[in-house]
């Protein structure tokens, strides 16, 4: 016996009008979505229309619409190539955002594995409400900390005084060298435990029978998470490291690198988007700024279909 569905085929205005008695149906409900809505519209769609800026020969008076259009259209693309200045923004952007990858990428991963094993619920809300705290303080907050604690007489140049590690004071702001570490740790520090959620919810999907059924089995914990927990994570793990091959270009954090570059470290801070805001805000080169920004948005997206391509092909495990 076979059944077929019914297509139903209303004229247009019918369509329209069950679909307005729909919508006023569950108004209520659209009334919690609109404030979204409205943001993506107002925040991110509307001001795509600025872009045209990177194309024009921008003039504060005449506005987006009225500032005539570079010759070539390309004019600001081609001064990016032959900006010198630039370069060190480029290598200090990229190369916390690629030690934030290795270092920051793996430990929700490792966190939220070795928090699931506590047999304790007690005891494992207390670790994860500790550690998503540091996600909801301000990095303003967070550089005055920084700031005290790594001064001259701060608590880390003290201890290390007192342990012998240190003969004199180490101006941690003040050295170059030292702002990378600062910024991946302050951010890894910051981030772990926020983004072990998604991870925790992954595991909370996994079948108590596969674990019930590899204990039978005889398999110890660590065989457990080899063989049945990593591979059912697998997927959220592809996801998210999938998006962040793609912050690779913008994933140094701006807010640290303006709260705590100085001129003693700034060839390390400055990365490209204090760069864009510097060139932008305090020079008014508003135009070449826009065409830095458009390139940078270019190849984020771009790192993020090659990565999905390169994953894909791998394991057929991409984004799409």
């Amino acid at each position: 016996m076979t059944t077929t569905a019914k297509v139903i085929n209303r004229p247009k205005g019918q369509r329209w009008k069950l679909f307005c008695r729909q919508l006023w149906r569950q108004r209520y409900l659209f009334l919690f979505v609109l404030p979204a809505v409205l943001y993506m519209i107002f925040i991110k769609f509307i001001p795509i229309a600025g872009l045209q800026i990177a194309f024009k020969e921008y003039k504060f008076k005449k506005g987006v619409w009225g500032s005539p259009w570079a010759d070539p259209w390309f004019k600001w693309f081609k001064q990016l190539f032959r900006d010198v200045t630039l370069f060190p923004a480029i290598i200090n952007t990229v190369s916390i955002s690629f030690l934030k990858i290795i270092i920051g990428f793996p430990l929700p991963i490792v966190f939220a594995i070795l928090l699931n094993e506590v047999r304790s619920t007690k005891y494992k809300r207390v670790i994860q409400t500790i550690s998503y705290f540091p996600h909801f303080i301000a990095y303003s907050v967070v550089a005055l900390i920084l700031s005290n604690i790594l001064s001259r007489n701060g608590l880390v140049n003290t201890v290390l005084m007192q342990l012998g590690l240190l003969d004199t004071p180490y101006i941690f702001l003040g050295e170059a060298k030292a702002f990378w570490w600062i910024a991946v740790f302050t951010d890894v520090w910051k981030a772990t435990g926020w983004n072990s959620i998604i991870y925790f919810s992954a595991l909370t999907a996994i079948p108590l029978e596969q674990y019930e059924a590899a204990t039978i089995d005889g398999a110890n914990r660590w065989q457990k998470i080899c063989y049945i927990t990593l591979p059912c994570l697998k997927p959220t793990i592809l996801m998210l490291f999938i998006m962040k091959i793609g912050s690779l270009v913008n994933g140094a954090s701006f807010d640290l690198s303006y709260l705590l570059g100085n001129t003693l470290n700034v060839s390390r801070s400055e990365i490209l988007s204090t760069y864009i805001l510097d060139i932008g805000v305090s020079m008014g080169r508003f135009s070449y700024a826009t065409a830095l920004g458009l390139v940078e948005s270019v190849t984020m997206l771009l790192l993020v279909l090659l990565a999905n391509f390169i994953v894909n092909k791998a394991s057929g495990e991409g984004l799409f």
